[in-house]
């Protein structure tokens, strides 16, 4: 599968991924991590998991879990994280934005 490597992130760019727990990320450079919002049981909050090439940098490699597929724009600065992760992800099953 071709995926974006870590080299050719942009930090605070909104990211399609595939993660074991998200669709939806936003690559941080200085944590070199995904941030994603995670729902597990009743709960939603923001989680972060590790790009899948990972290990190569010292990390986990049990957490290196996403592969980033395609970007999607540059997540604005005022954005409340999680609410903005939200947002994106109903936009994105509602077929209502287009991320090409």
């Amino acid at each position: 599968m071709n995926y974006i490597k870590i080299a050719d992130l942009k930090d605070g760019w909104l990211y399609e991924i595939d993660g074991r727990n998200a669709s939806l990320g936003i690559w941080s450079a200085s944590k070199r991590t995904f941030l994603i919002s995670r729902h597990k049981y009743r709960d939603n909050f923001l989680f972060e998991e590790d790009h899948f090439d990972s290990f190569t940098i010292g990390k986990d490699p049990s957490y290196a879990t996403v592969l980033p597929l395609r970007e999607i724009e540059k997540v604005p600065n005022e954005a409340e994280i999680l609410t903005y992760l939200n947002a994106k992800r109903e936009e994105l099953n509602e077929g209502k934005s287009d991320f090409n």
